[in-house]
């Protein structure tokens, strides 16, 4: 009979996620990996093949437990739902912005499976944006799904360097403009 790890895999994906986070894939060794999760090289080569196989297991597991999906397909759809997927970027009390916003930044460097997770998000979140958009008759729901998309991006990026923002005023504010 096998001996028991001492760890789970949830539990070294959701401490090296915010090691990924804070310090991107470039300047997170396994050598970090290993100090934040208590786990040795060994334990964590059980798991995982390489650091490019956790970032990617780390990025699965942002997309399955951040709800922005949740978020944007809740009944009744619209503006609502808009606006509370827009605000997801400043709830997490530990690293505020986007996970995915943070990594598209070295999208040159990193592994293509990452990328294809990356891609699929957004393909994701684009499309439910549009059937939100659908939902209160905006004529130009593609457009308007990019506008969102990218002011997120740029929402993200500002709240990951400057965790004081009011979001909440931010959006208020581009969703208002947005409407006219």
């Amino acid at each position: 009979m096998g001996r028991n790890k001492g760890f789970s895999k949830e539990d070294v994906l959701s401490k090296s996620l915010i090691l990924f986070w804070k310090h991107g894939f470039a300047d997170t060794s396994m050598k970090d990996i290993e100090k934040h999760t208590k786990v040795n090289k060994s334990g964590l080569y059980t798991d995982f093949k390489s650091k490019d196989e956790i970032f990617i297991e780390c990025l699965k597991h942002y997309v399955q437990t951040n709800r922005a999906v949740d978020l944007l397909t809740r009944h009744p759809l619209g503006w609502i739902n808009i606006k509370d997927f827009m605000l997801l970027a400043a709830s997490n009390e530990k690293m505020k912005g986007c996970f995915i916003v943070n990594t598209i930044r070295e999208m040159a460097i990193l592994p293509s499976q990452a990328k294809t997770v990356i891609e699929l998000h957004i393909q994701n979140v684009e499309m439910e944006l549009i059937t939100n958009l659908k939902y209160e008759k905006i004529k130009n729901y593609s457009t308007i799904a990019q506008l969102i998309l990218i002011f997120n991006s740029g929402l993200s990026l500002s709240l990951h360097s400057n965790p004081q923002l009011e979001a909440s005023v931010i959006v208020n504010n581009f969703l208002t403009n947005l409407k006219v």
